[in-house]
């Protein structure tokens, strides 16, 4: 190949630009935040996210108004066409709902205002605010109206009845 038509600059701007583009270094496409976890201790409250994963994320408000959070499944920078996978840490289930659909559960740090948002490519985009209390199980469902385009998120707090030996749902207060 005769590089003297093409030019030399043309050649390294184009090695260049693939070298960073297939690097991750793109600023075109920045990886989109991921929320981080807390461990998992004694007092930490415990959330599941029913439905599609890869459309929740969860911010976090710490005493001092810093906001911390992001996506709770990786995100791809450029594309997105997979809902996620169910995870599965083993958090106490209500005994007659299904369970079949995909879902997340993680942790959250107890007593700090908590953003859950949901947001799905059909143009639903939605949030919803909590303080989640410690030791405290939360689940979380979305649901779309008939042909009205609205969506909306509901928050449920799953306690344990010592008497009757089963887990329940709660308005979340």
């Amino acid at each position: 190949m005769n590089y003297s038509v093409i030019g030399t600059g043309t050649i390294k701007a184009a090695v260049l630009s693939t070298t960073l583009l297939l690097a991750g270094c793109s600023n075109l496409f920045p990886k989109p935040a991921l929320y981080v976890p807390p461990a998992n201790t004694s007092d930490v409250a415990r959330i599941r996210l029913m439905g599609a994963p890869m459309s929740y994320a969860l911010y976090q408000t710490d005493s001092e108004g810093k906001t911390t959070g992001g996506w709770v499944q990786e995100h791809s920078a450029y594309i997105n066409i997979l809902l996620g996978n169910t995870r599965d840490l083993g958090f106490p289930k209500l005994k007659n709902k299904d369970y079949s659909d995909t879902y997340f559960e993680t942790y959250l740090l107890p007593d700090r205002e908590t953003t859950i948002h949901h947001s799905l490519y059909g143009g639903c985009s939605v949030v919803l605010n909590i303080t989640p209390k410690k030791k405290a199980l939360y689940e979380i469902r979305y649901s779309y109206g008939d042909k009205t385009g609205y969506c909306v998120i509901y928050a449920k707090e799953i306690k344990y009845d010592a008497d009757m030996g089963i887990y329940y749902e709660d308005d979340v207060e």
